[in-house]
């Protein structure tokens, strides 16, 4: 399994509460590099997969329109409403979702019209590919290796 630690890491961290009209705000306090820091190496994590979890709350706290224009971008997590999936590589940021129909894949602007539910981005000029040895079961394996991981690597 091939693993972007700062990704990962970001991901373990959406547990910050967000309220109603709080993206612009979450985009300004929880990434910096979105209001105008202009760092090379960047991971930001947004939403309150805490608040999914145990209090169903469903609802974007982030529209993907305001994700940067980055040819290294990395994201992932949940679409609004947990009808999809974001992901994002390489700078392209794709929605999967199901359809009345089957499965639909949205790029480009049309995907940009999503929001998430809480979402783990980042952008790195040059990734670390990491493979674990077994699979990981759960967040505090996923934690722990991702920690242990970026100690080996400096």
């Amino acid at each position: 399994m091939r693993l972007p630690l700062l990704l990962a890491a970001a991901l373990s961290a959406c547990a910050g509460p967000a309220s109603e009209g709080a993206a612009d705000d979450a985009l300004g306090s929880a990434c910096p590099a979105l209001a105008g820091d202009a760092r090379e190496t960047w991971a930001c994590a947004i939403g309150d997969r805490e608040a999914m979890l145990a209090g169903g709350e469903l609802s974007a706290v982030l529209p993907l329109a305001a994700l940067p224009d980055d040819a290294n971008l990395v994201a992932v997590g949940p679409v609004e409403g947990l009808r999809g999936e974001v992901t994002a590589y390489g700078g392209q940021v794709i929605v999967s979702t199901m359809r009345r129909g089957g499965e639909a894949v949205l790029t480009g602007d049309e995907a940009r019209e999503a929001g998430a539910i809480f979402l783990a981005f980042g952008s790195a000029p040059g990734w670390q590919a990491v493979t674990t040895a077994r699979p990981l079961s759960g967040l505090e394996a996923v934690e722990a290796f991702v920690l242990d991981a970026a100690e080996r690597s400096g």
